[in-house]
């Protein structure tokens, strides 16, 4: 399991941070802050603007079937209370015809955050494009030239939002910061603390101020070993550390694998010996 540390000397004082999983770590950080940005952009920036031409079309659709239905009632059209409409709407079993498309334009607005008097009545200025509307019938006109083909069938549209689009953005991004700042806490933790090595004594120091030695081991865990975790059972007449088990991630540090296994080698002669033989 040498290959995890950049040196393993039983000589060296003190140790130090592996650089390999620094790198690790502050590599998935930056990725998690990039994934973070990307749920801002897409919760603040791509799904609405998704959202606004979904509702635009869902308003032509709309439009132009109650042109088609009624042309006075189109002329007549002046939503100023969608919200009123919506709750209406929400009521029906089944909505078929200009209901539909109604709802379907307010439910894109809603999901946005749209849904007010001054994004569906009349005179009123379009929020997508910031140009004057000033009635039902220019409204579809520039709506068919933007959502209608000439032979009359509809042009390629986005796809609309689902209530979870843009709130399922935000909760990506809490669970990025969250785990980025674990991340962040557990790399700058690692950082300050250090172990210390007595190469004549074999007497290892704990980051927390205490010292084991050979004669101190009651045991050398290593069923964690593959995994890099190795695991220290004390003796129970040790005056501070007493029948505690101390755990090591290697991972992390440069020269404690070689520290831990010269202490097993001294305190277990035999066990050293027998894994010794079997490699």
């Amino acid at each position: 399991m040498t290959d995890i540390a950049e040196t393993t000397s039983v000589q060296a004082s003190a140790s130090t941070v592996n650089r390999r999983w620094t790198l690790t770590q502050i590599m998935y950080i930056i990725v998690l802050q990039a994934f973070s940005a990307l749920c801002i952009y897409d919760a603040l920036w791509k799904y609405p603007a998704r959202g606004a031409d979904a509702a635009a079309f869902n308003e032509y659709r709309y439009l132009n079937a109650l042109d088609k239905s009624d042309p006075t009632a189109l002329a007549a059209m002046n939503l100023k209370d969608p919200g009123a409409t919506f709750e209406r709407l929400a009521k029906k079993a089944d909505l078929i015809g200009t209901d539909q498309a109604l709802n379907e334009w307010l439910t894109q607005l809603s999901y946005i955050g749209a849904l007010n008097g001054s994004n569906t009545s009349f005179p009123r200025t379009d929020f997508r494009k910031g140009v004057a509307i000033s009635d039902p019938n220019s409204r579809l006109a520039d709506l068919k030239a933007e959502w209608e083909r000439s032979d009359g069938s509809d042009k390629t549209h986005a796809n609309p939002l689902t209530s979870w689009d843009i709130p399922s953005q935000w909760i990506m991004l809490v669970m990025c910061e969250l785990l980025s700042t674990g991340m962040t806490f557990v790399l700058i933790r690692t950082k300050s603390r250090r172990y210390g090595w007595d190469a004549a004594t074999m007497t290892l120091t704990l980051p927390d101020g205490n010292s084991i030695s050979p004669g101190d081991l009651e045991d050398v865990d290593k069923r964690k070993w593959h995994k890099f975790y190795v695991h220290l059972r004390i003796k129970p007449d040790h005056p501070k550390l007493g029948g505690k088990e101390i755990e090591f991630d290697l991972k992390r540090y440069d020269h404690v694998e070689g520290w831990i296994l010269a202490m097993e080698s001294s305190a277990f002669p035999e066990r050293a010996a027998a894994e010794a033989a079997k490699s």
